[in-house]
């Protein structure tokens, strides 16, 4: 599954990698994310759910 690059200063240059995973990995670690967002992100407390939330939400609900 491709998660999409990432941006990371390594040794203080700038590098770009592509994060990838397996699909149930992802889904497990996008479920297990998201209910800890929605615990501490002000936002997603009151239900007023943020992009972040509905993202890592989508991700562990995909097939």
């Amino acid at each position: 599954m491709d998660l999409g690059p990432r941006l990371s200063v390594i040794d203080g240059v700038l590098k770009r990698w592509e994060l990838r995973g397996c699909r149930s990995c992802a889904k497990r670690e996008a479920g297990r994310v998201h209910d800890i967002h929605i615990t501490t992100c002000a936002r997603s407390v009151r239900r007023d759910y943020c992009p972040e939330s509905k993202a890592l939400y989508a991700l562990a609900q995909t097939r």
